[in-house]
This record gives structure tokens, sequence and C-alpha cells, in this order.
């Protein structure tokens, strides 16, 4: 299996992760890989939110890394490299902040910050800090996918040990530098051959 360059640092992120806290696959996503996003099962859809000051990537681009993101563990799930299990299918907030309950919000942030019901995310004076993309579960089902506690199979902790190379790739590196060697060997023997008369 091949990977993007991205695509290894999320998968060595993956590998290299404490999961001993029972963290779930969303939570990691958004304390680890930076995504905010709010999961809404009972509406059948979620909401990833980028920031709109501080964040260098456009929405174009932040919608990119999010596909990009959801291909992979797809692709990582589907090959059993990753399972996902004990799945918490609640309505819940994912980032890198806290959000506590609120009347008339979604939840507001320690910092003063708040989604509020049309879920758009505001600083304190009521200002938009972060834009909002809506994903419909029936057409992306993040989710469903991400709300398990991941088990991460030893074949991926294995590529990324041996720098994402399979174990034909290590075995044919081998053979080759054996046969280099022999064919070494022989040159030598050869001119020995040849001087030694």
């Amino acid at each position: 299996m091949r990977f993007s360059e991205n695509e290894k640092k999320i998968i060595r992120k993956i590998v290299g992760y404490d999961w001993s806290t029972f963290c779930t696959l969303d939570r990691f996503i958004g304390t680890e890989l930076h995504f905010d996003l709010i999961f809404k099962p009972s509406q059948k859809c979620y909401w990833l939110y980028y920031d709109v000051k501080n964040n260098p990537k456009g929405k174009k681009e932040r919608i990119l890394d999010f596909f990009e993101l959801y291909f992979l563990i797809k692709r990582l799930m589907k090959n059993d490299l990753i399972i996902s299990v004990i799945g918490n299918n609640c309505d819940r907030f994912v980032g890198n902040q806290d959000l506590a309950s609120s009347p008339g919000k979604v939840g507001v942030f320690k910092d003063g910050s708040y989604i509020d019901v049309d879920y758009k995310w505001k600083d304190k004076n009521g200002i938009t800090i972060k834009d909002i993309i809506t994903f419909q579960e029936t057409e992306i089902p993040f989710g469903e996918m991400a709300c398990g506690l991941p088990l991460i199979s030893q074949e991926l902790k294995d590529l990324v040990e041996n720098d994402f190379k399979t174990e034909e790739q290590i075995r044919f590196s081998r053979q080759q530098f054996l046969t280099w060697v022999s064919i070494g060997v022989a040159f030598i023997i050869g001119l020995l051959g040849i001087f030694c008369k």
C-alpha cells in the first residue's frame, strides 16, 4: 500500500499516540490533527470548523485536508489496519477545547467564544471567528467511523517502524544487497584467479 507524505505523517501520529486513555478516534482527530467537529447523529450530520483568522489555509484546502483524512482512515479500516470498536453514537463536540453547555447556545468555551444555535462559532463579541462546513452523514459517514476506540494492528505498527516498506520490499532490498555482494565477491575471486597465475 502506498501513502503520501502527509498520510504517512498522520499514520505516524496514530501509531505513536497513547491510546491507553481510551481516547476515541474522533478525540484524536480534534486534539492531534486540529479539526474542530460537532457530531449530531440524531440529525444525521456533523459540522467541521476551521479558523478564519489564524489559519493560513483557506476553506477549500481545509476541506481537502478533511477528505484526505476521511479516505485515509476509511482505507486503513478497509484493510484491517485500524479497527474501530465501542462506538459512541451520541451528540458530541470534538476539538482542542472543552465545550460547556449554555442556554440558547450549542455551547460555550473557556475563552468566551461560543457556538450559536445556527452552529456558527463566534467570539465573545458575536463576531464569527471560525467558518463552518456541514456534511450529511448519509453522504460521508465519518461520524459512525470516527466515534469508536481504534485498535491499531501490528501490521500498521510494523509498517511505520520499517518506514512504510512492506515485507516484500524489505525482502527484495535484502536479496538485492546479497546479490550485489555475491557479484562483488565473484569479481574479486575472478581477479585473484587472473593475477595469481
